[in-house]
Parts: structure tokens; sequence; C-alpha cells
């Protein structure tokens, strides 16, 4: 049975690089907390490091509305959005 491939949100990376910059912050456990593969963070990580990864928000009125009267579930204090199927 073929794996699908699973696809993440710019703002989803976004967050995720944002909470690697943390201090003391570990990929590992990041990575382990948002159920994705180290390396895809580290690549992330590397991404927007060399200038790839847009870090802006897209739109901080869209990022502070809650969805469906539902709040954001957040890591750290930081809000991190579910990754699309």
């Amino acid at each position: 049975m073929p794996r699908t491939r699973r696809t993440f949100t710019e703002e989803f990376k976004r967050e995720a690089v944002k909470l690697v910059k943390q201090p003391g912050a570990k990929v590992t456990h990041i990575a382990r907390d948002l159920g994705i593969e180290q390396s895809a963070l580290r690549r992330w990580v590397s991404q927007e490091h060399d200038g790839v990864m847009d870090m802006r928000a897209i739109n901080d009125e869209d990022l502070l509305a809650p969805t469906n009267g539902m709040d954001a579930p957040t890591r750290n204090g930081i809000d991190v959005p579910k990754w699309k199927r």
C-alpha cells in the first residue's frame, strides 16, 4: 500500500521554525511533539536560514482570528496550525 505524502502549510512551517529558535529548544523534541520527521524540520530551518522561506506572516489578522470558534493548539505559547491532508 503506497504511503501518501503529507503536505504542510507555510504557516505551519514558519511556526515550527520559530519553536526551534527558542532558547534551549531541541529539534528532536519539537519534531516529535509536532508529529513530523526531524529531517523535515531541519530542512525548514535551513531554508529559513538561507532566505528561501519567507518568515513573515501572510496576514496578521488571519493568524489572530480563531477558526470555527475554537482556539488553535499551542506549543510553548506559539500557535501551531495543523498540517493539511
